[in-house]
């Protein structure tokens, strides 16, 4: 186990403030990372700068890359993980910018039951909590115990209830994911099922490679013993431009992966209009055709 090499890969966008948490909490790891690709995704506030400062950029551990513009988190995950798997990484652990993993946090996903069980098959992801209140998720996933819609692949409820998470019956832990927040990939994953789809930009990219992930017959678990900290997720905050990527992007992930796509179209189609932002009807149509040509960030 200790002959496997780990490289974490962290995307960045304009927090100076934040990341170095971030990066020092990877080098206190109880299991170390082998390397750290850190890709900045072409920051304004000064980031360079401060890590320069605080002596990440001359740190043997990180390999610093700025790229020339914006490439979203998309972007990003895709040029960092294809980065670790070029340094030859047995598993790569994916992670953003604003939160920190505890110091057992990768030693607990590397002895996890699933991985024990499924070994290189098994995407491992921390449990990922709001540092506020961490009985509570930052992001909400389905409640598995609840009724599932097979026709339209859907869990009626959901749950941000860590409780929840910890006494699920599975052995190996909870069987669904929180991409890209601490989760860990073997080689053979993503040699598999390829790279995330950098042209989605932001905003659904994650939500598209945890289902291609699944699509592909590899078990995702989030283990309960691996703490991921991070500020609870606020989807109300939420500018017109994330909107357009998100609606597309969800509609390319509901046409390609769900049972009866039409019925998600047709229920965003709905919420559209009723919400008057027919701004997102190019944005939905785009994702409806795959079309992922469309810019729309403010100009």
């Amino acid at each position: 186990m200790s002959e496997e090499k780990i490289i974490a890969v962290v995307v960045t966008f304009n927090r100076k403030a934040l990341v170095p948490q971030t990066l020092d909490a990877l080098k206190a790891q109880t299991r170390p990372v082998d390397r750290i690709v850190l890709i900045d995704n072409a920051s304004t506030d000064g980031t360079p700068q401060a890590l320069r400062e605080q002596g990440f950029l001359d740190d043997p551990l990180i390999d610093y890359v700025r790229m020339d513009t914006n490439t979203g988190g998309a972007g990003g995950f895709h040029e960092g993980m294809k980065r670790a798997m070029e340094a030859g990484a047995d598993w790569i652990w994916v992670m953003d910018d604003d939160a920190c993993a505890t110091p057992d946090a990768l030693k607990q996903l590397v002895s996890s039951k699933a991985r024990q069980v499924y070994g290189a098959n098994a995407v491992l992801g921390s449990i990922v909590v709001n540092p506020e209140n961490q009985e509570q998720l930052s992001f909400f996933v389905p409640d598995l115990k609840s009724y599932y819609w097979r026709v339209l692949d859907y869990y009626t409820n959901s749950t941000d209830d860590v409780s929840e998470i910890m006494k699920y019956n599975d052995p190996c832990g909870y069987p669904w994911g929180t991409f890209f927040n601490a989760v860990l990939f073997s080689r053979k994953v993503i040699s598999t099922i390829g790279l995330p789809r950098r042209e989605m930009f932001i905003w659904g990219d994650e939500v598209e490679y945890f289902h291609r992930t699944r699509h592909a017959g590899f078990k995702t678990y989030i283990i309960p013993f691996s703490i991921f900290i991070h500020p609870k997720s606020n989807n109300n905050v939420i500018t017109e431009a994330k909107e357009k990527y998100k609606i597309r992007n969800r509609a390319f992930v509901h046409k390609t992966y769900k049972r009866v796509p039409a019925i998600h179209h047709a229920k965003d189609l709905l919420s559209i209009i009723a919400s008057g932002k027919f701004y997102l009807l190019r944005p939905f149509i785009d994702g409806v055709k795959g079309n992922f040509t469309g810019n729309y960030l403010p100009r």
